[in-house]
């Protein structure tokens, strides 16, 4: 328990919140955001006394503090991931050109943030069972021991997926060149397909918690359809950046300035999205196929 606190208390370092204006990035840890970081020190530290006290001294479980205090972190960085991907349409930049006002200015999150709704769910987790980590570790341990082995590969496949689509989402998707000026536009800013992709990540993950404890047809179509929904966003990101490339401004534009014309540019943080997708549906597939089985 104590070690996830501390991973908690780490993530407030980590980046929580990044603003790019034009070709300069700002980077603010979850300690540098204003009013939040006193919200945030004060849930860690009843998080850690409530496991020294309840856990430690008064040896009472399951824990209720640390349980409180992670749910309203994890609430926090949930919310502040959907602040995120909607602030920049949000932000009054009506006065610029349209090519490039969503090129501008982007809001969006980073490690920190992601660091600390992994250890304030998995404190959570800790905290309603009995034994605390240990106790999720032997369960655990006992679950993946009386797993065949396709199963256990299809679980460390998943698991692989949430988190490589996760990364994928701030990874390159297009680029856009304009003169000597490059931009790189990374998933999550794209319009519909960020706050699409970010839904299906959280869907995709949540699946895979709910079949790490049990074997549940509904996490495993669950599961199929975000993976579906990801490939899909990533494909519509893809074809929409590839149809624009085709697209000959150079030869609308005076010779003077044809070499300046902007271009556009699929890049791999798209195909890593599509590829990861696939694997996901895959893998749920084939959970769902073997529950089946199992129920027949």
């Amino acid at each position: 328990m104590i070690p996830l606190v501390a991973l908690l208390a780490g993530s407030l370092t980590a980046v929580w919140l990044s603003v790019r204006t034009g070709s300069s990035t700002s980077r603010f840890a979850g300690l540098e955001v204003p009013i939040l970081r006193y919200v945030l020190l004060a849930l860690v530290a009843c998080a850690l006394l409530g496991v020294l006290i309840e856990g430690l001294v008064l040896d009472r479980w399951p824990l209720a503090v640390p349980a409180i205090a992670g749910s309203v972190v994890l609430v926090l960085a949930a919310l502040l991931l959907i602040l995120e991907e909607v602030a920049a349409s949000l932000i009054p930049t009506s006065f610029l050109p349209t090519s490039v006002r969503r090129l501008t200015v982007d809001v969006y999150g980073g490690l920190g943030i992601w660091m600390a709704a992994f250890a304030s769910l998995a404190l959570v987790v800790t905290s309603r069972i009995d034994g605390g980590a240990i106790g999720v570790a032997h369960k655990v341990w006992m679950g993946v021991q009386r797993l065949p082995l396709r199963w256990l590969a299809a679980f460390i496949l998943v698991g692989v997926s949430v988190c490589v689509a996760a990364w994928s989402r701030y990874q390159p998707w297009a680029a856009g060149s304009a003169g000597i000026e490059r931009i790189e536009v990374p998933g999550w800013s794209l319009p519909f397909v960020g706050p699409g992709s970010l839904i299906a990540v959280v869907a995709l993950g949540a699946a895979a918690v709910v079949l790490t404890v049990q074997r549940n047809l509904v996490a495993a179509l669950v599961l199929v359809v975000s993976g579906w929904a990801l490939s899909f966003l990533a494909a519509l990101a893809l074809l929409a950046t590839s149809t624009l490339a085709r697209v000959k401004v150079n030869q609308y534009l005076p010779s003077t300035v044809e070499r300046y014309g902007p271009s556009v540019e699929v890049r791999w943080g798209a195909w890593l999205m599509f590829a990861t997708g696939c694997v996901a549906a895959a893998c749920g597939m084939a959970i769902v196929y073997w529950s089946e089985r199992e129920i027949r």
